[in-house]
């Protein structure tokens, strides 16, 4: 035990700022890891939390996305349609044609809950965004329907 004490105490006077640096390197090592655990929290779990749990049972492909898309612009009013999915939230983004009364706009709605199983429909929320070719009174449209409710309420985005 004698010989340790003194090749330790031989060892700290040798190398005393060396093992001082090593010191403080380590204390800031440690307190900047504490840090960056503070200001990133959740770095690395899911953007949703747990909210898109079950979002595989019913989940939408692509290809249902466009097949919604192609469904919409059936209607002789409607000149472009596109779909997309964020989350558990479905948004069409539809342009009609110069003239369309927004009450017929609206009734896309109609093609939009037709489409989905009723499972969908329960699981996800809609926004549909309507807008216009020309800039006419009325629009755009942006209509949403909650997952819980029955039908869509709309607002003029002006």
């Amino acid at each position: 035990m004698k010989n340790f004490k003194k090749s330790f105490k031989h060892l700290y006077r040798n190398n005393k700022y060396t093992i001082i640096v090593l010191g403080i390197f380590l204390v800031l090592l440690v307190l900047a890891f504490a840090s960056y655990n503070l200001i990133f929290p959740n770095l690395g779990k899911p953007v949703y939390g747990n909210r898109l749990n079950g979002i595989e049972n019913v989940k939408i492909s692509k290809d249902e996305l466009k097949e919604l898309g192609k469904e919409l612009e059936k209607k002789d009013y409607v000149t472009s349609a596109t779909v997309s999915v964020t989350g558990r939230i479905i948004k069409p983004i539809i342009t009609v044609k110069k003239g369309t009364k927004p009450e017929d706009a609206k009734k896309l709605t109609e093609v939009l809950l037709k489409y989905f199983e009723e499972e969908y429909v329960e699981f996800y929320d809609m926004e549909i965004f309507i807008k216009n070719e020309e800039k006419e009174s009325g629009y755009p449209i942006i209509g949403y329907k909650s997952r819980n409710a029955k039908t869509f309420t709309y607002s003029n985005a002006k």
